[in-house]
């Protein structure tokens, strides 16, 4: 069965509701907001490998994220999980 997907937040009510940056001073959110961009990733996208500069900034919206770490040539394990994923 599919599910319904959640329509796309509109990005200044996103920002506005966010912990971090609804925070922030209008001005400087308003800088943000400019560079906002809606992505959808597949399932298991890599987002950052260990010892790489980042070069994108993600603020999940529907999302889970999972920090693995290396455990031996092949394996790896979950530290942690990060948000929601889709309800």
């Amino acid at each position: 069965m599919k599910r319904a997907l959640a329509p796309e937040p509109e990005p200044a009510l996103f920002a506005a509701s966010h912990p971090l940056l609804g925070n922030l001073p209008g001005a400087h959110q308003a800088a943000v907001l400019r560079r906002l961009a809606l992505v959808e990733l597949e399932l298991g996208a890599l987002l950052a490998r260990v010892g790489e500069t980042a070069q994108t900034l993600h603020f999940l919206v529907d999302a889970a994220v999972s920090l693995r770490a290396g455990a031996g040539p092949g394996r790896t394990v979950e530290l942690a999980v990060i948000g929601r994923g889709r309800q």
